[in-house]
């Protein structure tokens, strides 16, 4: 069973790892302890990791193997007319289709395992178990980087109840940050809002423009005026960072989003009432941030693509990188 997990990864051109599931319990401890010791701040703690002490969460710490794979992702591009002009505007990878993708790689393996091991996807702090257990390293910024891929990928976790030959020896020390940060001061220049500091490894979140655009309250005053292409997210520590230079896919989503679909969104039409088309338009874009409903846009989305197109700097998202 060892060797297919291992032959499947390479055929897929993943990454991946497996350990006892003990290791969750040592990484649900550790983030107890950064929360007592205030290492997190209270708005990192109340979005990012509330969840983390569900009872059904907690159970998964009982399971015999824990899976963990690290999959490529591309950013995506997606077209808004608005004023005359088409604009191309950016999805980080993982943006796109993130809850979809456990899915997806769950049901592959399986498949390819002749159904012989059952999967549960697991819900746990993955870029923890990632670094505790060496598939990936941290870097400056506070994302997680695997050999080969940079930072450009997405963490997918599993839970069996059957053993799948030796596991790794997981444990917080084999975390630690690549090598090149301990010199390198490219993403605390190319931030544009002072989130990462080379006055301590873990990132400032409440000053990160990503935290803030993923939640629905208003944006600091600050950040609505940051020129940007990212409808979500930012990419500036990950674009600047010399161990991403060259593995960023850009990849057109094949949307396009008429002047009246864009002014529908942002309430600027005399009649907002999305029509199926657009809502269907926008729910392939698989999304948790962009979501539209017959009520309209949720706030992050429409307060997103109002700052974004009001100060973008019209720079084609294709120039970041290679197109597929």
């Amino acid at each position: 069973m060892e060797s297919r997990v291992r032959e499947w990864a390479w055929r897929r051109g993943y990454e991946v790892t497996w350990f006892s599931g003990s290791v969750l319990r040592d990484a649900l401890r550790e983030i107890e302890r950064m929360k007592e010791e205030e290492q997190l701040s209270r708005a990192l703690l109340d979005e990012h990791f509330s969840w983390l002490s569900r009872p059904e969460i907690l159970a998964q710490a009982d399971a015999e193997t824990i899976i963990l794979a690290a999959v490529p992702r591309p950013a995506r591009v997606i077209s808004f007319e608005h004023s005359g002009e088409s604009h191309e505007l950016v999805l980080p990878p993982t943006y796109h289709g993130y809850t979809e993708l456990f899915e997806a790689v769950r049901d592959d393996l399986q498949e390819f395992l002749e159904r012989r091991m059952g999967l549960r996807v697991l819900q746990a702090p993955l870029k923890t178990l990632a670094a505790w257990s060496g598939l990936a390293r941290y870097g400056r910024n506070n994302l997680t980087y695997v050999e080969g891929f940079g930072s450009y990928i997405q963490l997918v976790g599993f839970a069996a109840d059957v053993p799948l030959g030796e596991s790794v020896a997981a444990d917080s020390s084999s975390r630690s940050m690549l090598e090149r940060c301990r010199k390198c001061r490219a993403c605390i220049k190319a931030c544009p809002v002072g989130a990462i500091s080379d006055q301590r490894f873990l990132l400032y979140a409440d000053r990160c423009l990503t935290f803030h655009s993923e939640l629905d309250g208003d944006l600091p005053a600050s950040f609505a005026t940051l020129p940007r292409r990212c409808i979500v997210g930012c990419m500036a520590c990950q674009e600047s960072c010399p161990e991403n230079r060259g593995r960023l896919r850009i990849e057109p989503l094949g949307e396009r989003f008429t002047e009246e679909d864009t002014a529908v969104i942002l309430g600027e039409a005399e009649d907002t009432r999305p029509s199926q088309v657009l809502i269907d338009r926008v729910s392939r874009l698989k999304s948790s941030e962009l979501q539209l409903t017959s009520e309209g846009p949720s706030r992050s989305f429409r307060r997103n693509l109002a700052a974004v197109l009001r100060h973008s700097d019209r720079t084609s998202a294709h120039n970041l990188g290679k197109v597929s």
